[in-house]
């Protein structure tokens, strides 16, 4: 995969950053790319937050000494990629994603456990939602122009 432009983003574990922290990496994708539609934009502002508010969270345990690394990319056959990394202990991200399962237009979400929830949004918005072994790492996978 051939990269087109690159950001990487160091920030304290700060949730009232978050909001600053997404625009600034949403700029970023829209100053790359001649257009982005938005409901893309859209899909892309509920995913980060979500995965750096978990970084937060759940990875650093609201410690504000603790680091979230954000790394964004932009492909050369127009895909962006995000890598939200924190400096937690990790979680079992199997029981969410190697399960292979979709959620179903049928599936009431208010109904599903709270925590895990946001996992499974970030997996429906993404084209690939995948973690590293330790699980304080997600990489993202989002196509920036619908055919």
């Amino acid at each position: 995969m051939k990269l087109k432009r690159t950001c990487e983003i160091k920030v304290l574990s700060e949730k009232c950053d978050v909001r600053k922290l997404v625009n600034d990496i949403v700029g970023f994708l829209c100053g790359c790319n001649d257009y982005i539609n938005e409901s893309i934009v859209f899909d892309i502002r509920v995913v980060l937050n979500e995965l750096i508010v978990n970084a937060i969270v759940h990875g650093n345990k609201n410690n504000t000494n603790k680091w979230i690394k954000v790394k964004i990319g932009i492909t050369e056959n127009g895909y962006a990629f995000f890598i939200i990394e924190d400096e937690g202990e990790g979680f079992d991200f199997k029981s969410f994603i190697e399960k292979d399962f979709e959620i179903e237009d049928t599936v009431d979400i208010k109904h599903l456990k709270e925590s895990g929830r946001g996992v499974l949004i970030v997996k429906k918005l993404c084209d690939k939602l995948k973690f590293n072994e330790k699980g304080n790492k997600a990489v993202v996978l989002k196509k920036l122009n619908q055919d």
